[in-house]
């Protein structure tokens, strides 16, 4: 069976959509490095309707703008390949390739783990991670923490209805003070 990998950014304060730009640190070598890594896994990635415009939007003009940094360029040519599928119940249509919509939302996501394939990631935003954490399919989670306290934003666990016990399968830190940390499904 394949994995639902939740993988987010976050601050200290587990702020993952923080109010304020440029908050996050993006310019981190090795942790691109492992990202690269990370997503060598799946072959699907999940997006929350609330956040895959933006997601979307920015990783196509990634592919062409000058001024994206190399790690960029070369993660928006993964992302263009890679089938992602958004969980929304109301969305119709997506501009993009390789995207389909799963319109049972998270409810459908036990279906997408028991096809046959790689793992799947799931980006967030944090909504529709929160309802992934609740509904019980998330088997892995990656959080890579930033060394900053964000403050007001959208918090990854502030819309979790019970306790999900976890088990430690790794932390790196990284010179930038980025922290990651892997735990699984206990």
């Amino acid at each position: 069976m394949r994995k639902l990998i939740l993988r987010m950014t976050s601050s200290l304060d587990g702020v993952v959509a923080p109010d304020a730009k440029d908050v996050f640190d993006f310019n981190d070598n090795d942790v691109w490095t492992e990202h690269f890594a990370a997503v060598e896994t799946v072959d699907t990635m999940l997006l929350g309707a609330g956040m895959h415009a933006e997601y979307l939007s920015h990783w196509h003009a990634a592919l062409t703008d000058p001024k994206a940094g190399a790690n960029e360029r070369r993660y928006a040519a993964i992302a263009v390949k890679t089938p992602h599928i958004v969980l929304s119940r109301t969305l119709r249509a997506v501009e993009w390739p390789n995207v389909t919509i799963l319109h049972d939302g998270v409810d459908g996501i036990a279906g997408l783990k028991s096809q046959a394939g790689g793992d799947i990631l799931l980006w967030g935003g944090a909504t529709a991670a929160a309802a992934a954490i609740n509904a019980g399919v998330v088997d892995e989670y990656h959080l890579v923490t930033h060394p900053v306290v964000a403050g007001p934003g959208k918090k990854l666990f502030a819309n979790i209805a019970a306790t999900h016990r976890l088990r430690h399968q790794d932390s790196k830190t990284f010179p930038s003070g980025i922290i990651l940390l892997k735990y699984a499904r206990a």
